[in-house]
């Protein structure tokens, strides 16, 4: 019930916002004894610690959100779980993580030496950390922890580690921890590569001179100007316009000059089959083989930018959003200076000097996300253009704050 009659708005920056704690113990799921050492941490943040002798933890300066919080520990199997912080210290209850079992059956020897280890690393490389000039800054301490694997016969290469990859982003000034579950670069195509990795990563912030600070800060704000993170946060806050974005749909349709596929294919098995020549069997075949050359969808771009309302919805979770627009795909558009070309478009988003397009296309109805900015379903996306060519090297965590970034509150 409300109390009082009347509100006010405080303009904050986002570092006084209240911080909060998370608590809770990790138990072998075996035996229900303590997990000692045990890496915990909100997934993609910079909130993270180890449990003690009594498989106790406790983070710390957690911000309101939806996290996942990952525990890890060589010997066991890693336990994921979404937690929401909102306006309160967070209390879970015992988590139970799993030992990992041994199969003696799927031992295999392997050569010590892989030959083709040196190329397939630097292909994993290049994807993984991109090869943008912050790339060449960014650097993996122990590579010897991958397991790389290429398969000649459908040029794919795969990789997995047992452990955390440490990385050092001289960049932006993070030391990360990447615990990476899946990678996976499709070669088939040399030139239209496919890529998909996932994974959990913790940062820590670096210290360095007061130079070096200064020039970290600057870059990770170049690099959250126009991110996927800045994007939603505008949307969220219903400032698209007022922070350099401009919102695009591009409308797909069925072309209504094609008949269903299950339609063509009858019709052009029914006139092949046929044994008769006559020229009007010969035309009819020829008709439905051009029909099933048609395209079977059209896209159009519509010319009116989206709003926050066009694009964003709430949901039955608290702190939690929907983004999406009638499951056709948002052309994203970022310039500060509100310089916006009508000639931009879909065609132009391979091109090595576009620095402002972006094209999203949703492999599912919607891509939820926390008021932080973060993609809880990550694989619901799917990028072209700008975003898609960023890699580690331009990884923020979601609870990163801009410089200067206000927020108002309503109380």
């Amino acid at each position: 019930m409300f109390r009082t009659l009347f509100f006010f708005i405080i303009i904050l920056p986002l570092g006084c916002f209240a911080q909060f704690t998370i608590t809770g113990r990790v138990l072998n799921k075996a035996d229900k004894k303590p997990v000692p050492y045990a890496s915990v941490f909100l997934s993609n943040s910079s909130v993270g610690n180890k449990t003690d002798n009594d498989g106790a933890f406790r983070l710390t300066n957690a911000k309101r959100g939806k996290y996942e919080l990952t525990v890890s520990i060589i010997g066991f199997e890693t336990y994921r779980q979404t937690i929401s912080v909102s306006n309160s210290d967070v209390v879970l209850p015992d988590i139970g993580i799993t030992p990992q079992a041994i199969a003696l059956n799927e031992v295999s020897i392997k050569p010590v030496t892989d030959p083709d280890r040196e190329r397939n690393y630097e292909w994993f490389k290049e994807e993984f950390l991109g090869t943008s000039d912050l790339a060449g800054e960014c650097k993996i301490i122990n590579p010897e922890i991958l397991n790389l694997d290429y398969n000649e016969k459908i040029s794919v290469l795969t990789a997995s580690s047992v452990d955390f990859l440490e990385i050092e982003n001289d960049a932006l000034g993070y030391k990360i921890r990447y615990l990476l579950t899946k990678f996976t670069l499709d070669n088939k195509d040399k030139y239209e590569q496919k890529l998909h990795y996932e994974g959990s990563a913790l940062f820590e912030e670096m210290k360095g001179t007061p130079s070096q600070e200064r020039r970290w800060k600057n870059r990770r704000q170049e690099v959250y100007e126009g991110s996927e993170m800045h994007f939603l946060r505008s949307a969220l806050n219903d400032r698209l316009d007022a922070e350099g974005f401009r919102v695009l749909q591009l409308a797909i349709y069925a072309n209504p000059e094609r008949p269903a596929d299950s339609l063509i294919e009858y019709k052009i098995k029914y006139y092949k089959e046929l044994n008769s020549g006559s020229g009007k069997q010969r035309d009819s075949l020829s008709y439905w083989v051009r029909k099933s050359r048609l395209p079977n969808f059209f896209k159009k771009m519509m010319p009116s930018p989206l709003k926050k309302e066009d694009i964003i919805k709430s949901t039955t979770q608290q702190g939690l959003f929907a983004l999406g627009r009638d499951s056709d795909e948002l052309f994203i558009t970022y310039n500060k200076d509100h310089h916006f070309y009508l000639s931009s478009k879909p065609t132009d988003l391979n091109d090595p000097y576009n620095k402002e397009n972006t094209l999203l296309h949703f492999n599912e109805p919607y891509a939820f996300f926390d008021r932080n900015g973060g993609v809880t379903n990550p694989n619901s996306l799917t990028f072209s253009g700008v975003w898609g060519k960023n890699r580690v090297a331009e990884l923020l965590p979601v609870d990163y704050e801009a410089p200067g970034t206000e927020q108002e509150l309503t109380r």
